[in-house]
């Protein structure tokens, strides 16, 4: 009887042939999980250029409300809001540019430059966090707000910021890293709008996709890249001439009372109101000419409430184009403060 013989050479061809398919399969998986979408459940959330952030506390939706913590307000929109508390009511004022808001707690509208207005929303206190109804918000912040409920997303964009636009030349896979072989986050179409959020790489653009998804995709994949909008620069009184303007002159005499009615909001703001129609009236009777009001107090008994009634009273002033002129003659009050003084004020004598 012949004895069978065992061929090692033929054992170890199919070890290897088994090991490069072993191989292959393994990288053709982990190629699949590269190119898979996102499926994240997790929010995505812009506020124009940032992308993909995380805020301080997870934003909430209620009834197509959209709310953002006290924290992040603070954060993106207005740093220096300040709490009043006025007969156990507790209210929120921000001031941004030419508007002033009032926001009082668990009320269904909100105050604009002293106008009322019904909102969907109101602000709200849940487990000790303040939260606001920042789509309600839109005209006071110059903002877009828009939540995708079926991808959860968020996108809060910035009207008076410069914004870059881009479109796809073919079928483009939004990729998650600077690199070919990345997660696939999105995918876009020809023609299809490319927000360019970061340019500054030589090879990729970090984008934001119209249903806000975000990542990189290669320069040369984007044409016709375009400045959609410019960034808007506030109100320039560099020319204000005072000497052919038309000035009101408001000091300490011009009301009996002052440093009282600056103590809280809705006092401040009756002030503010009477002096703003006083320079409305100024602007009918003298059409054409610059119209300015000066400011020239002394004596006060708080810097922070004369701070917020100027950065107030200047809302107003330059929403009808006014010119706020601060007069700096009080040393105590206002020397050791100069720089807060001008940022509230278009003119600092």
């Amino acid at each position: 009887m012949k004895k069978l013989k065992f061929r090692k050479d033929s054992l170890l061809r199919k070890i290897i042939i088994v090991a490069v398919l072993l191989f292959i399969v393994y990288n053709v998986f982990n190629l699949a999980i590269l190119f898979r979408h996102d499926k994240s459940n997790e929010m995505i959330i812009s506020i124009q250029n940032d992308v993909g952030i995380t805020l301080v506390h997870e934003p909430k939706i209620e009834d197509d409300v959209v709310y953002i913590s006290e924290d992040d307000m603070r954060k993106y929109f207005d740093s220096e809001m300040y709490t009043e508390e006025e007969n156990g009511t507790v209210r929120f004022v921000s001031v941004v540019q030419t508007r002033v808001l009032d926001l009082v707690e668990n009320e269904n509208k909100i105050q604009i430059n002293g106008i009322e207005q019904d909102i969907k929303g109101k602000l709200q206190k849940i487990d000790d966090i303040y939260y606001f109804p920042i789509s309600d918000l839109e005209d006071v912040y110059n903002i877009k707000v828009d939540y995708l409920k079926d991808l959860n997303r968020l996108n809060i964009e910035r009207l008076s910021r410069e914004k870059i636009v881009g479109y796809a030349n073919g079928k483009l896979n939004i990729k998650s890293e600077k690199k070919t072989f990345s997660k696939v986050v999105e995918k876009v179409y020809r023609g299809d709008t490319l927000t360019i959020v970061d340019g500054n790489d030589k090879n990729w653009y970090k984008v934001k996709t119209s249903d806000y998804a975000w990542g990189y995709v290669k320069k040369n994949k984007v044409i016709n890249v375009t400045k959609e909008r410019e960034n808007m620069v506030s109100m320039d009184f560099s020319s204000f001439n005072q000497e052919s303007a038309k000035i009101l002159d408001i000091n300490n005499d011009s009301y009996s009372i002052w440093s009282d009615v600056l103590a809280n909001y809705s006092s401040r703001q009756a002030r503010e109101k009477d002096i703003y129609n006083k320079a409305v009236k100024l602007i009918m009777d003298n059409p054409g000419q610059e119209i300015g009001v000066r400011i020239s107090l002394n004596r006060l008994e708080s810097f922070d409430n004369y701070y917020k009634f100027l950065k107030e009273l200047k809302a107003y002033l330059n929403d009808s184009g006014i010119c706020l002129i601060v007069t700096n003659e009080d040393i105590d009050t206002f020397l050791q403060k100069e720089q807060m003084v001008k940022s509230v004020s278009n003119i600092l004598e």
